[in-house]
């Protein structure tokens, strides 16, 4: 695919490059360094985008929605722990309940047989 000089003029256009160059010193010599960083232009808008800008903000995106997870996940667990707990205590006060009620029928057919002899 060749792309015509038009075509690469406004690629050109849309593609802006920023240097920085930094000086310090290391162990008594001076030492310069330059970095390049193209940032592309939106041209509907005007504006430019930045990778790093938009990978820090997907990050933060991505964060909050972890925290967000594991918030409801905290809480499921903690729901099913209670919910748990109600079971138990229903299924003791139950069991206690019918071993009442069997005590309560074999004293009264003791009675009963008891009173029979």
């Amino acid at each position: 695919m060749q792309r015509s000089k038009e075509d690469i003029h406004m690629a050109n256009l849309k593609k802006k490059t920023r240097k920085r160059t930094r000086k310090f010193e290391i162990d008594g010599v001076m030492v310069t360094t330059t970095t390049s960083k193209v940032i592309w232009g939106d041209e509907e808008s005007g504006r430019t985008w930045d990778d790093h800008a938009l990978r820090k903000q997907e990050l933060r995106e991505i964060k909050m929605l972890q925290k967000q997870e594991q918030k409801q996940f905290q809480d499921l667990n903690a729901k099913e722990h209670q919910l748990r707990d109600q079971q138990d205590k229903r299924s003791e006060a139950e069991l206690a309940s019918l071993s009442r009620a069997h005590e309560a029928d074999l004293d009264t057919l003791a009675r009963a047989q008891r009173a029979a002899a």
